[in-house]
């Protein structure tokens, strides 16, 4: 499991809010965000309520050359405590805090992903990525969704979902029949277990 929290991190670095705002986990796993975005996720019970994050970064890259930026970050972490596997989701939220740039219309870069594409979710578009990253003894799968949110392209809401998977996933075109079938429950898993909801306010908020 450390592994995996290293990889999160790892992953929020390489991928890479206005107002007084309200973002909280409560106890029914239901994360809230009054804005940028406005928006309400369940997370599956299975799922502990690990940690909050916030970090500023200066010298954080847009992926254009110039690393001049200062950005903030905001990350929750969800971690699997039932099932056995070893899974994790994590919602993330990078801002440009000071800086002329903005950041590109497609947040998932990957080369050779097994699927991306856009998907409609409670009336809005959101891009979504499929791809895997080599660890020790294994890979992880890694399904990624979100979007441009906040106007002029100052903000990325992403929802990462996370699984370790033994073998060999450097290319998604000729996995064995055994990883298919892996690759078909880890999708279905990731939509059963993260539902993003119209917004309503938590009911500690004020």
């Amino acid at each position: 499991m450390k592994k995996l929290l290293l990889l999160i991190i790892a992953i929020g670095f390489l991928f890479g809010c206005a107002g007084e705002r309200v973002r909280t986990v409560q106890d029914d796993n239901i994360f809230y965000s009054s804005s940028t975005p406005k928006i309400r996720i369940k997370i599956n019970p299975d799922f502990n309520f690990k940690e909050e994050k916030d970090e500023q970064k200066s010298g954080f890259s847009l992926g254009n050359g110039d690393k001049s930026s200062t950005t903030k970050l905001s990350s929750y972490l969800f971690i699997d405590h039932i099932s056995g596997k070893r899974r994790a989701i994590e919602i993330r939220m990078i801002e440009i805090v000071e800086h002329r740039w903005e950041f590109r219309p497609n947040i998932f870069t990957q080369k050779d992903p097994f699927k991306k594409g856009i998907v409609k979710i409670q009336g809005k578009d959101y891009q979504y990525c499929i791809f895997s990253v080599n660890a020790p003894d294994g890979s992880y799968l890694i399904k990624g969704i979100g979007k441009l949110v906040g106007g002029q392209g100052k903000a990325i809401f992403k929802i990462y979902y996370y699984e370790y998977v033994t073998g060999d996933w450097s290319n998604f075109n000729i996995l064995t029949s055994e990883q298919n079938k892996q690759l078909d429950e880890f999708i279905e898993d990731s939509e059963k277990d993260i539902q993003i909801l119209d917004y309503q306010a938590p009911t500690s908020a004020t």
